[in-house]
């Protein structure tokens, strides 16, 4: 079970940041400099 656990979390926190990464990049190109 924890390692399911584990697995899960790490999966959200990759999510977050893949998200993160993909949300910088629209504004980046929605606002350009």
């Amino acid at each position: 079970m924890f390692p399911l656990e584990l697995g899960g979390l790490t999966r959200s926190a990759l999510l977050i940041v893949v998200k993160e990464e993909i949300d910088e990049s629209i504004m980046a190109s929605a606002h350009p400099p």
